[in-house]
């Protein structure tokens, strides 16, 4: 059966139609966790290929297009929610590899191997 939702705000169905805007964007791997920063710019994706391998991504609110990848592989990695400061311009994310605790400290930036 199918949810049909709350019947209270069956008079005011034309008031929500249409609010917000939604685009399917296909995922290499499984989707773990996706915050939108607060300053609605970004949707940043945490996704798992297996228990060695995570992604990290940033999608552009504006043309889905794909403004960040980071690759994170080790022995057993276990990754999965992304902080940010007030701003929604700093992220960050503690994660474990193998028993070893890591935190990785990133902007919207794609880090070169200078940084």
């Amino acid at each position: 059966m199918m949810d049909q939702g709350n019947p209270s705000f069956k008079n005011y169905e034309e008031i929500f139609k249409n609010l917000t805007n939604a685009n399917k964007v296909p995922t290499q791997y499984d989707l773990v966790t996706i915050s939108i920063t607060y300053d609605s710019s970004r949707a940043i994706t945490v996704t798992k290929d297996d228990d060695t391998h995570y992604v990290i991504k940033q999608y552009s609110l504006d043309t889905s297009e794909i403004m960040f990848v980071e690759h994170y592989r080790g022995t057993y990695i276990k990754m999965k929610e992304i902080e940010q400061n007030s701003d929604g311009n700093k992220y960050c994310i503690v994660y474990m590899d193998d028993g070893v605790w890591k935190l990785r400290i990133f902007d919207k930036e794609q880090r070169t191997e200078e940084k």
